[in-house]
Parts: structure tokens; C-alpha cells; sequence
């Protein structure tokens, strides 16, 4: 991997690196009680960093960080607009004037241009993905914070979001590097990948309750969704991004 190249990536995000950084503050702040943070919270509709909208009957509180509508839910909300952000960053800077001849004069490939950005940019998305992931796991490992132990299984059902993340980052830096002037033309790959991935789980979730003759009840999905269903498609509509980043990368 070109040293030069990925310095160069993130010199280019620079401004992306600086907002992430003020929403990581945020929403982890909050989630541990800092004050000015979980007013900010409290204004998006969180308090504490946690929604308010359901109060059990225990008198616990409010929801714990992985539930369904507890501190995850903002930070998957965050992490897919940083994913759009990076790739559209990414690939609307080389639509300057003359910046893929001058990356192109230099003694480095179209391949060596191309991993470094998704190299910098995946690595940026996940590492937010894993301090906002790893603060609501350290805060639920702390005794008397959740009404019940921290279970694997809990952490996995809510972040089958995951995947999706990685498919909007990819279709988001195709949108950006593509040489075209309309926002709709522009933009209509990411769309129609994320189309086809929703409607493929749709089809395959139906087609699991046929076989399995069992009710599939999409407000509490079960492991099978992020493990059979969105990953694989996931990884397929990845791939497809990135050969046609490749050939967008070679007709440049």
C-alpha cells in the first residue's frame, strides 16, 4: 500500500475526519451522562444518548444502549451518513480539473489509487463504527447500567445494520467518481444497489418462512436476518461496486 497515497486521502478528508470526530464526542459523551452533549441529545428527540419513547413498567429507565430503540439506533443512523460522506467525498475530489491525469503522472497504478481510497475510507468508516460499538458495549458492561448481563447474541442482533454500511460507502464512492453532471443519473447506482439488497431480503425472508413454515416478524428479526440474508447480498453488491469503480478508474 502507497504510503503517499493513503497521507494523501486523508489530507483530502480532513474536514469529514473533523466532523466524525464532533459526532463520536457527542453521542458517546451522552451516552454516559456528560451534560452538554445529552442536551444536544435530548433536542434530536435522545436523552442521554438514549431514547426516551418507551418506559417499561419496571421503572428502569430508559432504554439500554443495545436495544432496538436505545443508543444504537443514532449511531447506525450516524455511521450510514459518515459512510455516504466518505465516498462521495472520496470520489467527487478526483472529478477536479485534471487530478486523475496528475495522480496518473506519477509512478503508481490505477489499482494502487484505487485500494488506497477504499483502504482510507473503509478504515476511517469502521474504526467510528468500532469507538461508538465499543463505548455502548463498555457502558453496558458496567454494573447496574442495563436491567440485564451483556449477551453476544444481543450485540449481534443490533448491528446486522452493519453490512448495509459497507454497501452504501462503496455505492457512494462509485456515485462520486462517475463523469456524469446530473444528480439523478449521478446518483442512481447507490439507489439501485440498495434497492436490490432490501428487495433480495425481502424475497429470501418469505422464502425462509415457506421452507421453515414459520412467521417471520420483521419488528424483532432474529440472527438469521444479518447472517443469511443481508450479509451475503451485501458482499455481492460490494463486489459489483468495485468493479465498476475499476472500470469508471480505467476509462478516466
Amino acid at each position: 500500500m502507497n504510503r503517499t497515497l493513503i497521507l494523501k486521502e486523508l489530507h483530502d478528508l480532513r474536514y469529514v475526519l473533523a466532523i466524525a470526530g464532533v459526532a463520536i464526542f457527542i453521542l458517546v459523551t451522552s451516552l454516559f451522562g456528560f451534560t452538554p452533549t445529552g442536551k444536544i441529545m435530548y433536542l434530536l428527540g435522545h436523552e442521554t444518548g438514549i431514547p426516551q419513547d418507551i418506559i417499561r413498567e419496571t421503572d428502569i429507565g430508559a432504554q439500554p444502549p443495545f436495544a432496538q430503540n436505545g443508543y444504537i439506533k443514532p449511531v447506525s443512523f450516524a455511521t450510514c451518513a459518515l459512510a455516504l460522506i466518505l465516498g462521495f467525498t472520496q470520489g467527487l475530489h478526483e472529478n477536479r480539473a485534471g487530478r486523475w491525469q496528475f495522480l496518473l503522472s506519477l509512478p503508481v497504478t490505477r489499482t494502487e489509487i484505487l485500494h488506497s481510497k477504499i483502504f482510507v475510507g473503509l478504515g476511517v468508516w469502521l474504526a467510528t463504527v468500532f469507538i461508538l460499538v465499543g463505548a455502548g458495549l463498555l457502558y453496558s458492561s458496567i454494573p447496574g447500567r442495563v436491567p440485564y448481563p451483556l449477551e453476544w447474541w444481543i450485540v449481534w442482533r443490533a448491528c446486522q445494520w452493519l453490512p448495509l454500511g459497507a454497501v452504501l460507502y462503496m455505492g457512494a464512492l462509485y456515485c462520486g467518481i462517475r463523469r456524469v453532471h446530473w444528480l439523478g443519473t449521478r446518483l442512481f447506482p447507490l439507489m439501485g444497489g440498495v434497492i436490490i439488497v432490501l428487495f433480495s431480503c425481502l424475497i429470501m425472508i418469505n422464502f425462509y418462512s415457506f421452507l421453515s413454515r414459520e412467521k417471520y416478524y420483521s419488528n424483532t428479526p432474529d440472527l438469521s436476518t444479518g447472517s443469511f440474508f443481508i450479509a451475503p447480498l451485501s458482499i455481492v453488491a460490494i463486489s459489483i461496486f468495485y468493479f465498476q469503480i475499476k472500470n469508471q478508474s480505467i476509462e478516466a
